[in-house]
């Protein structure tokens, strides 16, 4: 690997927190920001941004970086860095998240995404499907894919006695909850833990679960990563296709048993160590039987998997790194 410069390198995500935003500015050696503003109800998501925008370009004025990473969405957290870097000596790179093609609400931003992509010095995205895409703009494209996930493992999580499977949930609306409770219901010898808080569950289907189901509600660092660390499977699902999963980059990371959604990017991913599923409470229920009776199998196939990657991975990091190296002879603006 290239020698690293002395570059000043900042990583703005405009959420509470994000496992891949963290893991990656780790790697890339960038100083991590997590801004959010007023949580609570999406009405106040236009006061939500405007206080963002104005405590992303003080942090920017206060660090002065060569290089802004910055996740997408939300577009106007791009917006923000494009303007501090067309008035500043800094240059970008977008961190575009699958949620930004699949989501309605930010899917109809695309339009602007690809305006802002031209003045990138490179647009990471997250699967082969996007970065071909986003690629047909003419713009830098490079298709980062899996992440080596860090996670907070020193802390413990009690797990109730018996066989446990961890869904990794945010509530929401791309989550088959409701199925993973009727699966619940059907298999009452497995314990089910449903992460997220439970401020934004749907109260009708928290009162729902059966015996077997725990709602951990929001976990510190240290208790999530043990929760993953300590259980037998993780769960990571969605409804919409081209969506990558954290909850199974974290899985690989811990070397966890995975079951996630039968889409192609999901499929192509985690072809050992896993189950892919079409989220229906039966095939939930299928999938847990399949790695149970076939546990240690699967626990070496997702070790073997996560070596694998991790070549990869490290081949894709060099080349990240490389390019913010060169970054000064990329900058695409003109004063």
């Amino acid at each position: 690997m290239n020698k690293s410069t002395n570059q000043k390198r900042v990583f703005i995500t405009w959420a509470n927190y994000d496992s891949r935003s963290y893991s990656l500015a780790h790697h890339l050696k960038a100083k991590n920001y997590f801004i959010q503003s007023l949580s609570g109800k999406s009405y106040l998501n236009p006061f939500r941004y405007i206080i963002n925008s104005f405590w992303t370009i003080n942090i920017l004025r206060k660090e002065n970086p060569d290089v802004v990473i910055v996740a997408n969405p939300p577009i106007f957290a791009v917006i923000v860095v494009w303007a501090y870097c067309f008035f500043f000596d800094s240059v970008y790179i977008v961190d575009t998240h699958s949620c930004a093609f699949t989501t309605k609400r930010w899917a109809f931003f695309l339009w602007l995404y690809k305006f802002l992509a031209k003045y990138a010095v490179m647009n990471i995205l997250h699967n082969e499907v996007l970065d071909k895409k986003v690629a047909k703009w003419e713009v830098p494209t490079f298709n980062l894919g899996e992440v080596q996930f860090l996670l907070d493992v020193s802390g413990k999580y009690k797990f109730q006695r018996g066989f446990n499977v961890v869904f990794v949930s945010l509530f929401a609306d791309d989550e088959p909850l409701e199925e993973v409770l009727r699966a619940a219901q059907m298999i009452p010898s497995v314990n089910f833990y449903i992460t997220g808080s439970l401020s934004k569950a749907p109260k009708h289907l928290v009162g729902s679960g059966s015996k077997n189901v725990v709602f951990t509600d929001y976990l510190s660092d240290k208790k999530y990563g043990a929760l993953l660390k300590g259980c037998d499977i993780v769960m990571s699902l969605t409804i919409k296709d081209m969506t990558m999963q954290n909850g199974a980059y974290e899985a690989l990371a811990l070397g966890r048993p995975i079951i996630t959604s039968d889409w192609s990017v999901l499929k192509n991913t985690y072809y050992k160590g896993a189950v892919c599923i079409d989220n229906s409470p039966e095939s939930i229920v299928k999938a847990i039987l399949k790695i149970k009776d076939n546990y240690k199998n699967y626990l070496n196939e997702v070790k073997e998997l996560r070596e694998e990657l991790l070549i990869s991975w490290k081949t894709k990091l060099e080349y990240l790194i490389e390019t913010m190296n060169a970054s000064k002879s990329l900058k695409s603006f003109k004063h």
